[in-house]
């Protein structure tokens, strides 16, 4: 197991290293956002959810988020993929909004938070921007949901952060290697990533790639929709492509194997992105972990069936709810016998 996950990075690594790829300076530094297909996005999740889009900066970063549903609901953070943004988001919110505080975040370099080509986004960065925001932000502890990039996030932010998260959805993350690979993953190993798009043609390909449930509708609504900012992007993404796992250690992952918090695995049977024999090597990894296949989705089930996707959240959560209780009554009949040494030695069980 340990040579696998360590792999992981390792094979990356490599690939980055052989695909000869020299950033263009020039157009980094200058690229501006399209403002179109977010400025009607803005309006559509406006209009849906009656969230509300906050902004923050976090040293010279500036992070967008929506942020908004039930003030008194448990709080939910959403971590969106690469290529990607918050509006990821938009079709599953509406079967939130009236349970749950929801706080749905840009990631610096993504959607309308800052990308600045002189900043680092490694992992670890990200990571760490996104702890300092939590921590001005958020309540004191929130479940924690991340997609494809986001789930690797998420799972590295839960074991940097115990103390914060209250349960942690991995679906259809990034982070380790199943027994079988797809053709997006074998060509990221040779340092080619699919999801940088350069035409239109590079657009249908990768939402009908990344979808697999009414697959061709979403394909037909998403890539005229999509085009202008994936396409603008194009240099932008295949930059934070290379930077990601960019001086990461091998082992980074590995630490995934500490997490104590009440864990989904979630997956798309036909995901043609991460192959969903990954979901097996997580389990192993975090024993304790719920597994859901959701049958007939693919990478993005919360666009796919977003209906569905709710349903298993929020049964995972209300099950989840009741293991915090049972740690919490725990730890503090511990707290009455422990000494203050001793405490920090107390775990989710």
């Amino acid at each position: 197991m340990s040579n696998s996950v360590k792999s992981y990075i390792d094979v990356l690594s490599e690939g980055m290293a052989n695909s000869n790829y020299v950033p263009n300076q020039k157009l980094l530094k200058h690229w501006k956002p399209s403002k179109f297909t977010l400025a009607l996005l803005h309006r559509v999740h406006g209009f849906a959810t009656g969230m509300h889009r906050r902004s923050t900066y976090i040293n010279s970063q500036k992070i967008v988020w929506l942020e908004g549903g039930n003030p008194h609901g448990e709080p939910l953070l959403l971590i969106h993929g690469f290529a990607s943004n918050k509006e990821n988001w938009i079709m599953l919110l509406p079967f939130l909004v009236k349970r749950y505080r929801l706080f749905v975040p840009d990631l610096p370099g993504w959607g309308e938070s800052t990308f600045d080509f002189t900043e680092s986004y490694r992992i670890e960065d990200q990571i760490s921007r996104l702890e300092m925001w939590a921590n001005r932000y958020l309540p004191e502890d929130f479940h924690v949901v991340g997609s494809s990039m986001g789930g690797g996030i998420a799972a590295l932010f839960a074991v940097r952060q115990p103390d914060q998260v209250r349960s942690l959805t991995l679906m259809n993350a990034l982070g380790v290697f199943g027994d079988q690979l797809t053709y997006f993953e074998r060509e990221l190993q040779q340092g080619r990533n699919q999801l940088v798009a350069e035409r239109l043609t590079d657009v249908v390909y990768m939402m009908s790639t990344a979808t697999s449930y009414r697959r061709w509708a979403l394909t037909a609504f998403l890539a005229p929709l999509m085009y202008q900012e994936l396409v603008s992007r194009q240099h932008i993404n295949m930059y934070l492509s290379h930077q990601l796992m960019k001086d990461a250690d091998s082992d980074v992952f590995e630490s995934i194997a500490t997490i104590k918090q009440p864990t989904l695995i979630m997956w798309g049977e036909n995901d043609r992105i991460l192959h969903p024999s990954c979901a097996d090597v997580f389990k192993q990894l975090i024993p304790h972990a719920d597994v859901k296949i959701l049958r007939g989705a693919g990478h993005l089930p919360m666009v796919e069936m977003p209906a569905v996707t709710a349903r298993s959240l929020q049964k995972f959560w209300k099950n989840s709810s009741s293991q915090l209780a049972t740690y919490v009554t725990k730890k503090k009949q511990q707290d009455d016998v422990l000494t203050p040494v001793a405490q920090t030695d107390a775990v989710y069980t």
